[in-house]
């Protein structure tokens, strides 16, 4: 699943309460893209989820790297990587 850590896309797998959080997360950065209000990700500050590997990722609450990395087009190849 995509999320936004330390200014950068990731992906990773997820625990079904890990994926329920980052939906959320990831609902609210949408919310931000579109209406320009950070409030939604007020809740996510100091906040960070963890992969099946034990990896953990805080979640990017930076209004200025979410846009910055959300300008950037995704390589199609790293949208459908294979993982194992």
């Amino acid at each position: 699943m995509l999320t936004f850590s330390n200014g950068q896309r990731h992906l990773a797998v997820l625990s079904r309460r890990m994926a329920r959080k980052n939906g959320r997360y990831l609902n609210a950065v949408r919310r931000l893209l579109r209406t320009n209000d950070p409030s939604a990700l007020e809740e996510f500050a100091g906040q960070s989820i963890r992969d099946v590997q034990g990896r953990e990722f805080s979640l990017e609450t930076r209004v200025n790297a979410l846009y910055r990395v959300n300008s950037v087009p995704e390589p199609i190849a790293e949208v459908y990587q294979v993982i194992t």
